[in-house]
């Protein structure tokens, strides 16, 4: 009674309606056909001539008799359970908010089971920030379109390129998962390969024979100049990622395309993780883009680590921009495998 008094006090401040007419009696209301606040005032004097008049006479009704009016006003809010038929074929879980806030209130009291059914509402709130949709784009042919493969068998992918689109907040509770999800679809463990290929880094060197003493200071270290078979060698070599090949692990990826423009906000763990995976492919040898990033989004990966010339280098405006971008570098290197840019740099030479 005291928190509906002081709603009323503190909203008449503000024009608000008056919260003091009880569940049963304002449902006997509607199904009268009332329309306005007179017939709470018709009521009232009803109530009143109930209570001085009429009430002596009804003093040996028995209670149940009296429950039972008010179970039969509380008929339209009952009947209200066949819409969990709907909202089974809408949304399972705005369902189940339904049935623990009813059975809740039922069970226990009508306060409580509010509360039950606020916090069990703020728990699905989690669970759906966590389960957000995930796939994989590709590019419809001759076109600057991007869409959904699993949804479109037109979209193709672009060698070389992986492009990840995550919609939903990037925030504490979801952060791991999308870094999961990423390593999953580009099937490589940028931590995993990393350390193993400085563990084999370590065991070939402890294998090689000790170097040999240091020459005088007299002797003069000559560089033997490279043949033209041995730098189209050591390009094809460079053209996928050394970590991977020491590390066992057959993949031809060379860039990451993380979509941006489905995140709704991101925090501080959030970023620190966008942070760690870039960080980590990019020891790996591949290189993370991310596209159409929002200015706060942005100002928020700023403050989780990255360096400002660093985000810029790798934040595109759209995602055709950044394929772009990786054509034109997977051409030069393609040209420089073959040996057309060796043999222009000797011409020019």
């Amino acid at each position: 009674m005291s928190a509906i008094g002081l709603a009323n006090i503190c909203g008449g401040f503000f024009r608000c309606h008056a919260a003091s007419a009880a569940l049963a009696r304002t449902s006997v209301a509607a199904s009268a056909g009332m329309q306005s606040q007179v017939a709470s005032l018709v009521s009232c004097v009803v109530l009143a001539l109930v209570l001085t008049l009429i009430g002596p006479s009804l003093q040996t009704v028995p209670m149940c008799v009296l429950s039972s009016l008010i179970a039969v006003s509380l008929t339209g809010i009952l009947s209200q359970i066949m819409d969990l038929r709907i909202l089974y074929r809408t949304s399972i879980i705005d369902m189940l908010i339904w049935l623990v806030t009813f059975t809740a209130t039922v069970c226990i009291d009508v306060p409580f089971g509010l509360i039950v059914g606020l916090g069990f509402s703020l728990v699905t709130v989690l669970y759906r920030t966590q389960m957000c949709n995930c796939y994989e784009l590709g590019q419809i042919e001759e076109t600057d379109l991007y869409v959904a493969r699993k949804w479109y068998t037109e979209a193709r992918s672009v060698s070389g390129v992986q492009m990840l689109r995550y919609s939903g907040p990037v925030y504490y509770a979801s952060a791991e998962r999308l870094a999961d999800w990423v390593i999953q679809q580009t099937g490589v463990d940028p931590n995993k390969a990393h350390k193993r290929a400085i563990g084999l880094d370590q065991s070939e060197d402890s294998k090689k024979p000790s170097s040999s003493p240091c020459p005088s200071l007299f002797t003069r270290c000559v560089k033997p100049r490279m043949s033209r078979e041995s730098t189209l060698n050591h390009v094809q070599t460079e053209e996928e990622s050394p970590v991977l090949k020491k590390a066992g692990t057959s993949n031809h990826l060379r860039f990451l395309i993380l979509d941006a423009s489905s995140w709704t906000f991101i925090d501080f763990v959030g970023s620190k993780a966008i942070c760690a995976l870039v960080d980590g492919y990019k020891q790996i040898g591949i290189e993370v883009l991310l596209v159409s990033c929002q200015p706060p989004i942005f100002e928020m990966l700023l403050k989780g680590g990255f360096a400002q010339s660093e985000l810029q280098d790798c934040c595109f405006l759209t995602m055709h921009d950044a394929v772009l971008y990786c054509k034109q570098n997977l051409s030069t290197e393609r040209r420089v495998a073959t040996g057309e840019l060796v043999m222009e740099n000797v011409c020019r030479v």
